[in-house]
């Protein structure tokens, strides 16, 4: 394998036979022509293995397969980390196995990139996002938005709205090489599974090093179909307000209401944390993520004043996350 691509997309797989077909066809079609796949196996015991070699040989794309330090699944989160780790690229897209990629994802991506690199440069992290319809496993349009589905903006782009609210999955992302760099000077890595527990998921903390050190721009329209089924690791969720209540509801008269709310707190703490291992972290973000995980020494209202003052919030339900923050 080369030492640095020019454009690398990293495809993490995992018992995907049922889709990666469909995926890798997709792939084909893109209008930007000049990119190099890079798989990493997560342990697959079905025929994902089989089918990657077979394109290997056929394809008219590089695809270059990682070997895996480790037998040890690691999950999605671990093993995209694992890819960003052992790929250098100028231009990075993060992959999953069951998706189908519109013809000009890429293209438009990587051109929004580029508007991000002459206007502030390639030495800071850079990151671009976009939406995605959302289907069932036939490919039938469940949702034209991800985003809406979800109650989510993509214009909430400031790192005390990701902080709460992670508005980009990873199939969605392209980001510059700056935003690896950034990622390596850490201390969450692949290889280590009590680090790994800071961070919910891989593309929540990438968009958050992104916010907080660099720039997030969002290409407001779907590139891709998002599918959804059975085996999917993290789905695209959707919930309307009807649910929301209701669910809410049935949490406050089962007990678990205060339970669930704690521990979506948590996670957010933790993910605070790790950005907090940025030793050059910028002062602001520094001193709100820290604020945040004080908060639990702060009276209520201090507390409700904290999340206000500094505008840290959900795009919609809003009101039970401060009330329970």
């Amino acid at each position: 394998m080369r030492g640095i691509y020019d454009t690398a997309v990293l495809l993490a797989v995992y018992n995907g036979e049922t889709y990666i077909q469909d995926l890798l066809s997709s792939l084909k079609k893109q209008e930007l022509s000049d990119f190099d796949i890079v798989v990493s196996d997560d342990g697959s015991s079905d025929a994902t293995g089989k089918i990657i070699a077979h394109e290997i040989l056929r394809s008219n794309i590089p695809i270059h397969s990682l070997i895996r330090p480790s037998t040890d699944e690691r999950g999605a989160k671990g093993n995209f980390l694992f890819l960003i780790e052992s790929t250098e690229a100028k231009t990075y897209f993060l992959c999953d196995q069951d998706d189908i990629w519109f013809s000009s994802k890429m293209k438009k991506e990587k051109e929004r990139l580029d508007e991000l690199r002459k206007k502030y440069g390639d030495d800071l992290p850079l990151l671009v996002f976009s939406d995605a319809e959302v289907t069932d496993s036939n490919l039938k349009v469940m949702s034209p938005s991800f985003l809406e589905m979800n109650g989510l903006s993509g214009e909430r782009t400031d790192f005390r709205q990701i902080l709460i609210d992670n508005v980009a999955p990873g199939c969605t992302m392209c980001f510059n090489r700056a935003l690896r760099e950034k990622y390596l000077s850490g201390r969450v890595k692949s290889y280590d599974s009590e680090s790994l527990e800071l961070i919910e998921m891989h593309d929540h903390y990438l968009l958050m090093i992104a916010s907080v050190f660099g720039h997030v721009s969002f290409l407001n329209e779907p590139t891709l179909f998002y599918r959804q089924h059975e085996d999917n690791e993290v789905g695209a969720g959707g919930e309307g307000k009807a649910a929301k209540i209701r669910r809410n509801l049935s949490a406050l008269l089962s007990g678990s209401f205060k339970k669930d709310k704690t521990e979506f707190i948590e996670k957010k703490k933790r993910l605070a944390r790790a950005m907090l291992c940025f030793e050059d972290i910028p002062d602001e973000a520094g001193k709100v993520l820290s604020g945040f995980l004080d908060m639990d020494r702060m009276k209520k209202s201090e507390r409700m004043r904290f999340l206000k003052e500094n505008n840290i919030g959900r795009n919609s339900h809003d009101l039970w996350f401060r009330l329970f923050a």
